[in-house]
């Protein structure tokens, strides 16, 4: 087969250049000038920059809210540090798909499991999670009340407790 180089250093076969000057013929016949591809690439681009930023904006407000809720729920329940701790659990939770969580003491017995795993139940179907991501999160993050709970056991309590309310 022949081939040609161009003028910035490519090779085409061509029959390969032959396919791109009919294919560039029809589309300058159709209307679909070079120019008019350029403009339709860079409205995409804009286009996408938009969405990214709306589900970047959607993204705070839910964390905004989380952070709202846990400090309404949790703050007589744990000192600053393990709300914080908390907090940063749950911003690492709606961004990354398996964080690493770290531990989370509290300083009241008033809360009993039941009540963190709705805490997490709360949290995680807000951010469109599925009962074993909450298991897990409630695994991980109240590690002690739930040191002899398997996260399977307490994915299957947030289905029967989800049917009986």
């Amino acid at each position: 087969m022949l081939q040609q180089l161009i003028a910035n250093g490519n090779v085409y076969w061509l029959d390969e250049l032959e396919e791109a000057l009919t294919a560039y013929e029809t589309r300058k016949q159709q209307g679909d000038s070079p120019t008019h591809l350029l403009d339709q690439h860079r409205q995409c681009k804009i286009a996408r920059k938009e969405l990214e930023e709306e589900v970047r904006k959607e993204m705070l407000e839910k964390i905004g809210f989380i952070r709202a809720y846990l400090i309404y729920m949790m703050e007589a329940h744990m000192d600053a540090n393990e709300l914080q701790k908390l907090l940063h659990n749950a911003k690492l939770w709606t961004s990354k798909p398996m964080p690493y969580f770290e531990p989370v003491d509290l300083s009241s017995e008033h809360l009993t499991k039941e009540d963190l795993k709705h805490l997490g139940y709360n949290i995680g179907k807000f951010i469109k999670m599925q009962g074993a991501e909450i298991a897990r999160f409630v695994k991980k993050v109240f590690v002690k009340p739930f040191e002899s709970t398997a996260v399977k056991t307490i994915e299957q309590k947030l289905r029967e407790s989800k049917s009986t309310k």
